[in-house]
């Protein structure tokens, strides 16, 4: 466990389930923000984000939806991005991938966008 500087107390970490279509998965951190930063690669990776010569990512954004996961509502990641340009010279289209990830609405009480992701 990571100490918290300001408490001096170990910091709780939690795991988040991110579904997919092959097979839920694991994600941990402090809160359910620092668990997708933490772990974007590995998401993105998972939901074919991209094309083979990678990704620019354009808006990445989490929010509570209510409808989702069978009904029992969680965490709605959005990625907007567009694939890299590859070797013939085609440049991916803008495509918006969902990843939704069992959280309440405890962990998202407000959208939340992110803005420190490079093109990978």
């Amino acid at each position: 466990m990571a100490l918290d500087q300001a408490t001096g107390r170990n910091k709780m970490n939690k795991t988040f389930v991110v579904k997919n279509s092959e097979s839920d998965y694991d994600v941990g951190g402090e809160n359910l923000i620092d668990a997708i930063e933490n772990n974007f690669e590995k998401i993105a990776r998972k939901a074919r984000v991209g094309n083979a010569a990678g990704y620019k990512l354009l808006e990445v954004k989490v929010e509570y939806a209510k409808g989702i996961l069978g009904g029992q509502g969680g965490g709605c990641l959005t990625i907007r991005n567009a694939g890299q340009r590859l070797a013939n010279g085609f440049a991916g289209e803008e495509k918006i991938t969902e990843v939704w990830i069992f959280a309440t609405v405890e962990d998202i009480p407000n959208p939340h966008t992110f803005g420190f992701f490079p093109a990978v």
